[in-house]
């Protein structure tokens, strides 16, 4: 019996560890994303900037910067729950190791 608890913990213990893996790797491509989302619309801010209808640059300029606001947001939002994952996870693995420790 303790060697199948053991096995267990190590188990879901390894599980875990892949859900955190995979949790950063998503949080990492979110980023990227949010990174490369931005440059492109602050190159177009840049474009527009330089365009002669101040009145059009204006109005496109303000949406190009309400969705880097947007952006960064979500960005943000999702780093915040990437780490609150990671941190149950964590939690997690601690209770198994304990348990794995115990048997």
């Amino acid at each position: 019996e303790a060697a199948d608890t053991a096995a267990e913990s190590q188990t879901a213990l390894t599980k875990a560890q892949e859900r955190i893996a995979e949790l950063e790797a998503s949080q990492k491509a979110e980023q990227d994303a949010t990174k490369e989302n931005t440059a492109k619309l602050e190159a177009r801010i840049k474009e527009l900037e330089a365009a002669d209808t101040a009145a059009e640059s204006q109005t496109a300029l303000t949406k190009a910067q309400e969705r880097i606001a947007e952006l960064e947001a979500s960005q943000k939002a999702e780093q915040d729950a990437t780490k609150e994952n990671t941190a149950k996870l964590e939690a997690r693995i601690k209770e198994l190791e304990a348990a794995d420790t115990a048997a």
